[in-house]
């Protein structure tokens, strides 16, 4: 009788381990979730053409004029994050997250800063001279664009 009740319990030990190690196991419910928010890939984009400094700040035409604060969108890129914002051509932005736009690359260096999906917050003379502050989210920029 010993003998038998000992070969049952060198029987069961190995199938307690498996069953500890089955337990453990990841299960399909506890496999990852596929709705993960992924970042997304590449630079930020914001889809504006823009320039800086005053209309006439060209050396042979006015070499004393003035140089403007801010960047006066020049174009604006059909289906871009600035389209979607509302942005506009003869719209000037003075600041992007609350920085000044005063130099050539200020307003690109911003935009840098930041990743796709986040969202820059823009301060915006209209070209009827009323200020707005414009929420934009960027975007990657497109494979059409990149180099």
């Amino acid at each position: 009788m010993y003998a038998s009740r000992r070969r049952l319990l060198l029987l069961c030990i190995p199938l307690i381990f498996l069953a500890v190690q089955c337990r453990s196991a990841p299960t399909a419910e506890a496999a990852p979730s596929r709705d993960v928010v992924r970042k997304p890939a590449g630079p930020p984009y914001l889809g504006i053409l823009y320039s800086t400094g005053s209309r006439n700040a060209h050396p042979y035409r006015d070499p004393y004029a003035a140089p403007t604060v801010g960047a006066r969108i020049v174009e604006v890129l059909p289906s871009s994050p600035a389209e979607r914002a509302g942005l506009r051509i003869g719209d000037t932005i003075i600041s992007a997250n609350g920085e000044p736009v005063v130099a050539g690359n200020s307003l690109n260096l911003q935009i840098r800063k930041m990743s796709p999906g986040e969202t820059l917050r823009l301060v915006v003379i209209r070209r009827n001279g009323a200020r707005e502050i414009v929420p934009a989210e960027l975007e990657p920029l497109p494979a059409r664009l990149a180099r």
